[in-house]
């Protein structure tokens, strides 16, 4: 199961770190 707030928070995280 992937739901998409998954999605989403680790997406934020990864333009955070950039």
């Amino acid at each position: 199961m992937v739901p998409k707030m998954a999605s989403s928070v680790t997406s934020s995280s990864l333009e955070a770190l950039i």
